[in-house]
Parts: structure tokens; C-alpha cells; sequence
């Protein structure tokens, strides 16, 4: 939900709009992506999904997708992670992710690929390098698989931010701009966050956490 605050009713400019626009459509795919993880874990729980369902879930998915066993081998990879990465699914299949990875992104996520492997869901977000020396803001879903009580491997999902981060800073700009304030609840944290116009209209210091 995104609440909007002011000392008067305003019309939304253009620009607010279109940083409305572009929130809401990558928003949406989070939640498509999201959902696929869900989909895909359940039918790997259950060992009901054969090869060829697999692939035409994962090739689908709006976000990169691959699976890693326990030794840190390529199972599989959908179209998207292949694209990413600039690699055929020939050559990734069977490669271990540190070579995938390299050296200094492998560092970066060993803690993460260590709790999956501890049988806990992983939740992070990062700047990545892409082809073409183009980085990319992305958020990750490390979903361990687990087999009889045995983690047996872990679902990646990868999510590109970037088109989200930019809305933020467009959002922001426009608030700047039409002098217009919001804040974010996060129910699972119970936080709230305000923005630095909404601090401006109320006076209030902005050193100082939000009132509850």
C-alpha cells in the first residue's frame, strides 16, 4: 500500500504518475516471481514434476531461476539466468557456481549459499555485474530443498530491481518537487519508514525514528 500525504488535495503531476506507473508494474512482477518460487518448490517437495513441466515453469518465470545441488552443481537454469550470465545451458549444466560466479561474487555469497545449505530460505539484495559491464540491482530468494530432512540442494531466484530503483528515485524526486510526503509499513517488522518530505511537512527532526 502507498499512502500519500499533504496539508491539501493535489492533482498528481505527470511525472508522479509515470513514477506511479513504473512502481507498480515492477511490483507486480515481484509477485509473479515470487509466486513461481512457491509453485516450483511445492513440486519439487512432492516429486510430481517431470522434466519438460519443469522447464516450460522456469523458462516462464519473470526472473532468473536455476537450481544447485549440495556439491554446488548446476542442475538446471531457465532462459533468463542463461541470458544473464551469457551462457547456453549446455555449458551450464554441471558447472560449479563458484566457477560460474567468479571469485569476488562467489565471496560475496558464500554466507547466503551456507544458510540455504543449513536448510534456511536466504533473502538478500545486491548490485550484480551483467554482460556488457552493465550492474544491475537485484534482489535473491535462496530456497533450500529438503529431501527426508536432508537439504539435497536450493532453488535461486534472482530479480531485476533495477527498473524498481529507478521508480524510487523518480517517486522521490517527484515528492521533492510537489512537496508531498509518504511512508512505508513493513507488517512482518512492524516498522515504518517516512520519507524525507514527509519529515519536512510534519517539522519533525528527521534524527528521530517515526512516531508509532
Amino acid at each position: 500500500t502507498l499512502c500519500v500525504i499533504d496539508h491539501q488535495a493535489r492533482k498528481l503531476t505527470d511525472g508522479q504518475r509515470e513514477a506511479l506507473t513504473h512502481l507498480s508494474a515492477v511490483t507486480a512482477k515481484s509477485l509473479e516471481g515470487r509466486f513461481v518460487v512457491k509453485r516450483l518448490q511445492t513440486a519439487l517437495d512432492g516429486s510430481r514434476f517431470n522434466e519438460s513441466g519443469l522447464r516450460l515453469v522456469v523458462d516462464n518465470a519473470p526472473s532468473m531461476m536455476a537450481y544447485w545441488d549440495k556439491n554446488l552443481n548446476c542442475v538446471f537454469a531457465n532462459r533468463a539466468y542463461e541470458r544473464w550470465f551469457g551462457v547456453h545451458s549446455d555449458s551450464i549444466v554441471g558447472i560449479n557456481i563458484e566457477e560460474l560466479l567468479g571469485p569476488e561474487l562467489y565471496e560475496l555469497s558464500k554466507q547466503y549459499i551456507a544458510g540455504a545449505l543449513a536448510g534456511e530460505v536466504q533473502t538478500f539484495e545486491r548490485v550484480i555485474p551483467g554482460t556488457g559491464g552493465i550492474n544491475r540491482h537485484s534482489l535473491a530468494y535462496y530456497v533450500p530443498d529438503i529431501v527426508d530432512g536432508e537439504v539435497v540442494g536450493f532453488l535461486v531466484q534472482v530479480s531485476d530491481l533495477s527498473a524498481l530503483k529507478h521508480a524510487e528515485q523518480s517517486l522521490q524526486e517527484a515528492q521533492r518537487l510537489g512537496h508531498i510526503g509518504s511512508w512505508e509499513w513493513s507488517p512482518q517488522s512492524d516498522r515504518t519508514v517516512w520519507s524525507a518530505e514527509l519529515y519536512r511537512i510534519t517539522g519533525r527532526d528527521p534524527a528521530l525514528p517515526p512516531p508509532t
